[in-house]
């Protein structure tokens, strides 16, 4: 999904004449850097937050 998201923001931003090559591609670097963080820490999933999950639901020994 990021990935459509991802050519829908570069055709944007290509878009902008006022733009130049170098500082389109700075603005996409950071929407990216910025993106995957996001999702990194959405999806993060890390053994005590699995456990926790696994309390809640009682599907834990």
């Amino acid at each position: 999904m990021w990935g459509l998201f991802k050519a829908l923001i570069s055709d944007a931003v290509s878009s902008i004449s006022a733009l130049s090559a170098t500082e389109s591609e700075i603005i996409l670097n950071k929407i990216n850097e910025e993106a995957t963080k996001f999702f990194n820490q959405v999806m993060q999933m890390d053994t005590f937050t699995l456990r926790q999950e696994a309390i809640s639901t009682e599907k834990f020994p």
